[in-house]
């Protein structure tokens, strides 16, 4: 686009102020024009105006008082398993997870949660693969009906807990 721009104030240019003198035409030659020439007077001087309108589209902010609040939603379990679908009344949300391993081989523990719409298998909102043995995280998916899919290996239990920021 810039390119295009400048192309265009180039041109521009060049007709408003190299155009300032008369130009001789001089045909090529023929038996009959060998001795003819014209004398072409200057373009005339045209003004172009340029007007760009830029409009900004700014995403509707909650304020602190008018924020959703929710009770918190907690999912337990050991194993691999898909939640029972529940709704999040708000625009962002906290989610909160932990799990104990297998004490008898806890390098071998494994814990990974996809948090998808409700109805959709493919297109998840958020993605936590191999998560640490704790941590919380804010998403911003918005309200709506979720489910979540966990999956779980040599673990003694795990805990996720879905509940409106502070």
């Amino acid at each position: 686009m810039r390119y295009l721009i400048f192309i265009f104030v180039l041109l521009c240019l060049l007709l408003a102020f190299g155009c300032e003198e008369e130009y001789t035409y001089r045909p090529f030659p023929s038996p009959e024009t060998a001795s003819t020439t014209t004398t072409v007077p200057p373009p005339t001087t045209t003004t172009i105006y340029l007007t760009v309108t830029t409009t900004v589209y700014l995403p509707e902010t909650t304020s602190p008082s008018s924020a959703t609040t929710f009770n918190p939603i907690n999912f337990t379990g050991s194993g691999d398993e898909k939640t029972a679908p529940f709704y999040i009344p708000a625009e962002e949300w906290v989610i909160d997870w932990s799990y104990v391993p297998d004490p008898e081989y806890p390098e071998y523990a494994d814990f990974s949660f996809y948090i998808y719409p409700r109805g959709e298998t493919i297109f998840y909102v958020e993605v936590f693969l191999y998560a640490n043995q704790s941590g919380s995280s804010y998403s911003y998916a918005g309200s709506g009906e979720y489910y979540i899919e966990v999956s779980a290996y040599k673990l003694e239990y795990w805990n996720i807990t879905i509940k409106p920021p502070p």
